[in-house]
């Protein structure tokens, strides 16, 4: 790196001048060549101040430039332009990127979130205090005060870099408004949001004491209703929470598996209503009990459970075993008459399901049970689970047979 301070300087006057011009052209390659100052000349820009503050403003006025290239390229700066900064200065500019937001909604982030991803991703701050001091500062306009609720999807976005980057320094009580924000998300209105909170509450698992996770159990168990989706999300977030740390699950393993087990429903024969959505729960269900097998010994327990709803998945495929039946049991008269096209419609609504996953998930889980505890192998077997296995593994669906034969695998 470059210590020629008069070379800098001059090539610092430069950009200012070109980053100001009316032609968006100049304004690009006066970023482009900022983008080089901040590489080359780092070690002068860290020894500078004044060199800093000039170069924050260039950045921010060229956030909010009319052309788009211009904003994209000024993004490009703040990865190198962070290591230059001292801790103050990077709460400075990350105070004004926030309040630079504007409270329209929008499905896209806007340039002023992806800046401070960009800042959030590359700190190298001096001192865990300011790590705090950040959270403090940008956590007020993430949460909705009147709701609780994060209702932007640049909210969402900064809350979730604030946790991936700065999860460790979050201050106790900062942590308890996260979590029950988060949780109020999962289970208020169903969106994007509502999606990438889950997402978060995982990334802030290891974040909690025992009790804060207690706590966040809790929220969720006492904050979901009994519609399809609201079971679905209580296993998406289970899930999500699981895989970041399954050990925390050990006091709660039998009443987690329990409300897994019941969403498997079971004692369900006959196709419902709403079979699309009863499918996608016992998906999310068989998803969540793979994540906990490998808490392994207090696991046990439920092995032979689990083994039966194995058996059960493995093979199941309702709409195409309830059309056969019908092929079977109606035989239609010569009177009846029935297009080309209608018999096609009826085969591809029959076909529309993804049963499949739920065959791909039991055969999976199968092989994670193997792994995590060899002792099963004469269950298996005296069970008739490595039978169906070999019977069913030409599945209509290739993904499932690859997953079968892995499971045969595994087994063998």
């Amino acid at each position: 790196m470059s210590t020629d301070f008069k070379s800098a300087d001059q090539k610092l006057k430069q950009i200012l001048d070109k980053s100001k011009d009316v032609d968006p052209d100049l304004r690009f390659m006066a970023l482009n060549d900022l983008n080089k100052l901040l590489v080359e000349h780092n070690l002068i820009i860290n020894k500078v101040n004044s060199y800093s503050s000039k170069i924050i403003k260039i950045l921010l006025d060229s956030l909010n430039d009319p052309n788009s290239d211009v904003q994209n390229q000024s993004l490009k700066c703040f990865k190198p332009l962070v290591s230059s900064l001292d801790d103050q200065e990077i709460l400075e500019i990350l105070r004004d990127l926030n309040a630079g937001q504007t409270t329209s909604a929008s499905i896209t982030t806007s340039i002023q979130t992806m800046a401070i991803n960009e800042i959030l991703k590359n700190l190298n701050l001096k001192h865990s205090s300011t790590g705090s001091l950040i959270v403090v500062e940008l956590l007020p306009s993430l949460i909705s005060n009147e709701s609780g609720l994060i209702t932007s999807l640049d909210s969402i976005e900064i809350l979730t870099d604030l946790i991936n980057n700065l999860g460790s320094t979050i201050p106790s009580n900062e942590l308890s408004k996260i979590y029950t924000a988060l949780v109020k998300t999962i289970f208020g209105e169903v969106n994007i949001i509502s999606k990438k909170s889950v997402v978060a509450l995982g990334y802030l698992v290891n974040s909690l004491s025992v009790e804060e996770f207690e706590n966040v159990i809790a929220l969720i168990q006492n904050s979901h209703g009994d519609s399809y989706e609201d079971i679905n999300l209580t296993l998406l977030t289970f899930n999500s929470l699981a895989k970041a740390n399954h050990d925390l699950f050990i006091p709660y393993l039998q009443q987690v598996l329990d409300f897994s087990f019941h969403h498997l429903y079971l004692s369900n024969e006959d196709l419902d209503d709403d079979q699309i959505k009863i499918d996608e729960v016992r998906y999310e269900g068989l998803q969540l009990i793979a994540s906990l097998v490998s808490i392994g010994e207090s696991f046990k327990p439920f092995i032979s459970t689990i083994l039966t709803i194995v058996q059960k998945f493995l093979t199941y495929d309702p709409y195409t075993n309830n059309y056969e039946e019908e092929e079977m049991d109606n035989d239609l008269s010569d009177e009846e008459e029935f297009s080309d096209d209608e018999d096609f419609d009826d085969m591809e609504e029959e076909s529309d399901d993804n049963t499949w996953k739920l065959r791909k998930q039991a055969a999976k889980l199968c092989s994670l049970l193997v792994v995590q505890f060899p002792t099963i192998l004469f269950q298996i077997y005296s069970e008739g689970i490595f039978e169906t296995l070999i019977n069913s593994v030409s599945d209509s669906s290739e993904t499932v047979s690859f997953e079968k034969i892995h499971a045969m695998d595994s087994i063998i």
